[in-house]
């Protein structure tokens, strides 16, 4: 009998696990709290305390400098977490009336390589959040940067990586007095900030990174930042404002949540587009392109290029006719493609089409299968396709074909079972009188006929270690 295997680890005094997790980087360490209740518990804060504080109508100024003078007590530790309750900023000192909801409570953590994680959040949904906007000002000046001289200041001057969750209005005008002067700061998350409309980061050329996630108020987002090379985005469609975004690589545009605003602008996402031409890595989810065709928008017909694109994500809650369609409408512009990864997640929400005008081309109407295939552009390098959740196998083999009939120098295109997200299969196309291939003969295999009966599609199963398949693009980079 196979000796049961003891956990060493998790039987540690806590002490001793909150050293062990100081040697991970932040984003692995707070994944810990997932392993057990034992775990978990080493993340849970103690109760909050109120904060003192006299006189009436405290600036945000002073109240960051208490704010900041309670973090750097505790610089020296690798891992901390600590929250207490405060009055609102500008608001009076805590009396019995006030209210849960109306004190900011702040959790935080600070990572072993100048990294910062602070919670707002209150352990409590927030039913009607205020509204309030979010200026961050990270430029330095011209020549040397200056030596940091308050508290706040030194406090944050070189961190590195910020993640902010819940900020909310209480919080608009205490972050900017807070982390003003974090001029190395290279990466920036923001999630689930209720009633955060406006958004705008002016930052120098040490900002790489930016992720903006389910901050369901969103509807502007302005941004400056010279050197950024990673954007990513998740939520309601805002109004963007890039300026001197050249450098963009990796953009990640799920606005799973449909447009933010009601007058749908066909130019504003076409300059958009324009404004991140020049990536590698590019995601978008299915309603956006559908939308953009359904209007009139015919990809091949402009100036618009994807000229270094080498990888795209589409990710949808389906995959229909037009879904498909605009999807190889867009492909037309993508010249350099190397690799397509199709996600299809049925608990994402149902974007509806609205009812457009054309507005300056000749209307697109959605053709037959046969038009459109015969229309396709070719892929003459894609090489990887890679396919997860779909459930109707009409649209299925529709989309398979035309890929295969498109990517002359395709090497690898993987379906993976929406029943069973660990069964994958390679996909083949054989003619009705090729024969199997020797190496699968020991492989399950299912065959199916092509809609003109010319060809089957040969599904052989993946080996276990080699099933890397598509993955769950709703839990990357979150």
């Amino acid at each position: 009998m196979e000796e049961e295997r003891l956990d060493l680890i998790t039987s540690l005094p806590d002490e001793i696990l909150r050293r062990i997790i100081c040697f991970l980087p932040l984003e692995l360490a707070v994944r810990t709290s997932k392993l057990s209740t034992g775990w978990r518990n080493l993340w849970l804060p103690p109760q909050p305390n109120d904060l003192a504080m006299t006189g009436n109508n405290m600036s945000e100024e002073q109240v960051a400098r208490i704010v900041t003078n309670f973090l750097a007590s505790w610089k020296e530790l690798e891992f901390w977490m600590q929250s207490f309750r405060m009055p609102p900023t500008g608001g009076n000192p805590p009396s019995p009336n006030i209210k849960t909801e109306d004190r900011l409570i702040l959790s935080a953590i600070m990572g072993p390589e100048k990294e910062l994680r602070l919670d707002f959040s209150n352990g409590e949904a927030q039913h009607l959040p205020a509204d309030f906007s979010l200026n961050l000002e990270l430029i330095n000046c011209h020549g040397p940067s200056p030596q940091p001289t308050t508290t706040t200041a030194k406090t944050f001057y070189s961190l590195k990586t910020l993640h902010l969750r819940s900020a909310s209005h209480l919080t608009g005008r205490l972050l900017p007095a807070l982390f003003s002067n974090c001029q190395l700061l290279e990466s920036l998350k923001l999630v689930k900030c209720h009633g955060l409309q406006s958004l705008d980061i002016n930052a120098n050329n040490r900002l790489k990174n930016l992720i903006v996630v389910n901050c369901p108020n969103m509807v502007t987002l302005t941004l400056s930042t010279p050197n950024l090379q990673s954007l990513r985005y998740r939520g309601a469609l805002p109004r963007f404002h890039l300026k001197n975004v050249s450098r963009l690589v990796d953009v990640m545009f799920d606005f799973k949540d449909g447009p933010a605003y009601y007058d749908f602008n066909c130019q504003e996402l076409l300059s958009l587009l324009t404004n991140i031409a020049t990536v590698q890595t590019l995601t978008l989810c299915d309603w956006l392109l559908e939308w953009l065709c359904v209007a009139g928008v015919v990809f091949r017909y402009l100036d618009l290029r994807f000229n270094n694109l080498k990888e795209l994500w589409w990710i949808g809650s389906l995959i229909d006719g037009p879904k498909r369609d605009s999807l190889v409408c867009f492909l037309a512009i993508c010249p350099s493609l190397e690799r397509i990864f199709i996600d299809v997640d049925q608990r994402r929400g149902y974007i509806p089409t609205p009812l457009f005008y054309q507005w300056w081309h000749e209307p697109h109407l959605w053709m037959d299968y046969a038009s459109v295939k015969a229309g396709a552009s070719p892929l003459d390098r894609l090489k990887t396709v890679k396919m997860r959740g779909i459930t109707d196998q009409e649209d299925e083999l529709l989309l398979v074909d035309l890929l295969l009939k498109q990517a002359a120098s395709l090497q690898s295109m993987t379906v993976t079972s929406p029943e069973n997200e660990n069964q994958s299969w390679r996909v083949v196309k054989v003619p009705w009188k090729g024969q199997y291939s020797e190496e699968h003969r020991h492989r399950k295999r299912i065959a199916i006929p092509s809609a003109q009966e010319e060809y089957y599609f040969e599904y052989i199963e993946e080996e276990e270690e080699s099933s890397d398949s598509c993955p769950l693009h709703s839990k990357l980079y979150l």
